[in-house]
């Protein structure tokens, strides 16, 4: 019986005509400000000059997510400049960007920026790779003999999505505290990783790289690597809007507020995007630039360009940048999302998603400021202050509603533990009819941290007050 009963194929979709009334009744549904749809946030019109030139070939759609995309990769390259933030810390270009895009909607777009940014990069890698590949070839010739063949500390920054722990340790120590990278041009392909554990507790890891803190690992085993690192790792990855959430599962994980996602119009039924290319003087251009990034901080300079297998890379620290103006830019920002959020209480994500994309605009104004010659420009301002925007519009528009309801579950849950009566001192306090503003203050002097709007929710949903109109309620009986 048992057996047979586990044999049984249940059946897994919902019944059609519960489905159908379901989808009658959300149509019917006002339209709350969780659920509204995201405001549309125009790529400003000048842009500093290399990011220009990045998105000038492409369809005006895709410049948002080209400009997502760079981050990450000017980032990198820009791996010295530091600035510090309202919380007293240095902060560094440090980005997790992810594009969503149905399938064969012009995701390859981010290929060619890579081979067009990264191609000197690539090349410094190859000569390391062949110094770690040499040495390990030598390391198994003399396997058997006591003197061992030194490590080069070989030193990788391009690394792929698939890396394990150990390797990713071990690239993070040698990379001598610049930021290593890594493309994903199939989200999937991470989501695959965890299954096998090639990718296994990364999310710990992705999360530390946001912030720069210290991970590591102490094994004693020789076969592994041991060390504890502070984690500069910039990441781009591209998905389908399945795919990406298939990932991003966790949204009270914290992950989500760390990424810059940008979403890829719908090409269903559409015609093919036409992409251009750069002409020579302009790929010239975009090569000055990037001699530029990757030069911050060094205090010697190559001989040559053809260096030696053995020589030594020019010594380099980090560069603190002074951005005042960029800073003023960032908390007008966050105090008009502040208020925006305390005007109806009733989206918390909205309060949430800001402060992090805040603190993602802010690194996008160090590297705007210094595209526009190591200048605040209007130019740079306008630009950090649209990526503070549309990151934020973007988490909104796909964790938003999810994160919403998990924030009022989790708060009911919390507080049907406790007595309704917790709150009648509260309630005591404030008159037969009253406002918003006059229970936010009586709170305030009771010292109950609860949201507002749970307060409201908990005490309309048991029948103790009713709403009399915005932001006014009454006592019931």
């Amino acid at each position: 019986t048992v057996q047979s009963a586990l044999s049984t194929v249940r059946r897994a979709d919902m019944p059609p005509h519960l489905a159908q009334i379901l989808t009658q009744l959300l149509a019917q549904q006002p339209e709350s400000a969780a659920n509204k749809q995201t405001k549309s946030v125009p790529v400003p019109e000048h842009l500093p000059r290399l990011l220009h030139l990045l998105t000038k070939n492409y369809p005006a759609e895709y410049h948002a997510a080209i400009l997502m995309a760079s981050l990450p990769i000017l980032g990198t390259l820009a791996t010295h400049a530091r600035a510090v933030y309202f919380d007293g810390v240095e902060h560094s270009p440090s980005f997790l960007s992810c594009i969503v895009a149905p399938q064969a909607s012009g995701k390859s777009c981010t290929r060619k920026i890579i081979e067009l940014l990264m191609n000197k990069l690539q090349q410094q890698d190859n000569k390391e790779r062949e110094k770690e590949r040499k040495w390990m070839e030598e390391k198994r010739a003399r396997k058997n003999s006591k003197q061992q063949p030194e490590d080069p500390r070989a030193k990788i920054r391009i690394v792929p999505a698939t890396i394990s722990n150990a390797m990713l340790f071990k690239r993070l120590d040698c990379s001598q505290d610049e930021h290593l990278f890594t493309y994903a041009e199939e989200i999937d392909t991470l989501s695959k990783g965890r299954k096998s554990g090639a990718w296994s507790q990364k999310d710990d890891i992705m999360r530390q790289a946001f912030d720069n803190s210290i991970c590591g690992q102490d094994y004693m085993s020789d076969n592994s690597w041991s060390a504890m690192v502070r984690v500069y790792y910039n990441t781009l990855t591209c998905g389908t809007p399945i795919a990406v959430h298939r990932y991003y599962n966790d949204v009270e994980g914290g992950l989500v507020s760390r990424v810059c996602f940008a979403q890829l119009p719908d090409m269903l039924g559409a015609q093919i995007p036409i992409f251009g290319n750069l002409t020579a003087d302009e790929q010239a251009e975009v090569k000055i630039w990037v001699e530029k990034l990757s030069k911050i901080g060094q205090t010697a300079a190559a001989s040559s360009s053809e260096e030696s297998a053995d020589q030594k890379t020019p010594e380099s620290s980090p560069v603190v940048y002074e951005l005042k103006r960029v800073k003023e830019a960032i908390w007008n920002w966050m105090e008009a999302r502040r208020l925006e959020y305390l005007e109806t209480q009733e989206n918390p994500a909205l309060d949430i998603f800001r402060r992090r994309a805040a603190v993602i605009g802010f690194r996008a104004g160090l590297l705007a400021a210094i595209l526009c010659d190591d200048k605040e420009t209007d130019e740079a301002l306008d630009f950090t202050t649209w990526v503070a925007d549309y990151v934020l519009s973007q988490q909104l528009d796909m964790f938003g509603a999810e994160m919403n309801r998990l924030m009022l579950e989790g708060e009911t849950i919390a507080h049907s533990k406790k007595s309704t009566g917790n709150y009648t001192s509260l309630l005591s306090k404030l008159p037969t009819e009253f406002t918003l503003e006059e229970l936010m203050a009586r709170r305030m002097e009771q010292g109950y941290k609860t949201d507002l709007k749970m307060v409201v929710y908990r005490w309309t949903h048991n029948n103790i007050i009713e709403k009399l109109g915005k932001n006014r309620f009454r006592k019931i009986g």
